[in-house]
Parts: C-alpha cells; sequence; structure tokens
C-alpha cells in the first residue's frame, strides 16, 4: 500500500514537467476527469447501478507559500443532478430524488416522488370498471408489472 500526500496525488495526474505547476492545469484536468466519470456513471446506471450523486471531489491540498490554488468553475463545486428525462426501470435504485412519472401507456401521466437509492416501484393497473361476475367472486387482484420511470423535476 502507498500513502501519499494530496500534493503528490494531484501531480500524479501530469507528466513530470508539469509537476512542479500542476495547480495552473488542474482545472482541464478536472473537467477532463468529470467528463470521463460522468460517462462512466451513465453506463453504470444503464445497468441498473445507484451512483451517489452527493459525492464531491475533496478540496485541493494547500498550496505552498507564494503560490495560489485555482479558482474552480461552478461545474466542478455544485452538487450534480442526472438530467431532467432520466429514465429508470422498476427494480432499479432511484438514481435522483424527484418526481417521476410512469411510463406505462394505462399510467395516464401518474406520477410519484421517489428519494435516491430507493427502488423503483412496478405498477399496478386499476381494474377494469367493468367486471364479468366470475372475477367480481373470485376477487381478482390487479398485476403489478415492471414500467420505465421519467425523472421530470427535482425534490
Amino acid at each position: 500500500m502507498d500513502i501519499n500526500t494530496g500534493e503528490t496525488h494531484h501531480r500524479g495526474y501530469f507528466e513530470s514537467e508539469q509537476h512542479a505547476q500542476w495547480r495552473k492545469h488542474w482545472v482541464d484536468m478536472a473537467l477532463m476527469l468529470r467528463k470521463e466519470r460522468e460517462q462512466a456513471e451513465a453506463e453504470a446506471r444503464r445497468i441498473g447501478l445507484h451512483i451517489d450523486t452527493h459525492y464531491q471531489d475533496p478540496p485541493l491540498p494547500p498550496p505552498p507559500p507564494g503560490m495560489s490554488n485555482p479558482t474552480l468553475p461552478p461545474e466542478l463545486t455544485q452538487l450534480r443532478h442526472v438530467p431532467l428525462g432520466t429514465r429508470a426501470y422498476s427494480g432499479a435504485a432511484c438514481p435522483q430524488t424527484g418526481l417521476w412519472q410512469c411510463l406505462a401507456p394505462e399510467a395516464e401521466a401518474q406520477t410519484r416522488v421517489l428519494q435516491e437509492g430507493e427502488t423503483m416501484p412496478k405498477y399496478t393497473a386499476a381494474l377494469p370498471q367493468q367486471s364479468s361476475m366470475w372475477q367480481w367472486l373470485v376477487g381478482t387482484t390487479p398485476q403489478a408489472q415492471s414500467v420505465e420511470w421519467k425523472l421530470i423535476n427535482y425534490g
């Protein structure tokens, strides 16, 4: 196991000739790393894995005397949200707290507030208004079905 300082860790992202001035190049590197992470997270979501969207990168280590850390742009410092319109399927972990719309045709725009990490629910269709006498006697129950949900607002 290797134990490194924050300074050594951050320098490791750059070629040796840039080590002394890594702070000068950090914003571009951090933006590239963020883009790579977002692509990996999108793939993980696609296969149903939960992504912690409250994660924030640790702060940069204190600069040596006479130097300063770069000012990070908002896209590197603000909490991230999955985009509105993100879709998730029943049984998967909810990727974002918010208002989700069931996309089953018979759901008639049914919505639910779901919490990040909660299991995306199945949809249970209501019984038709006109049941047969047999269905009424035996108490036919509606069947839950796996459906697709779409994020329509943050919560």
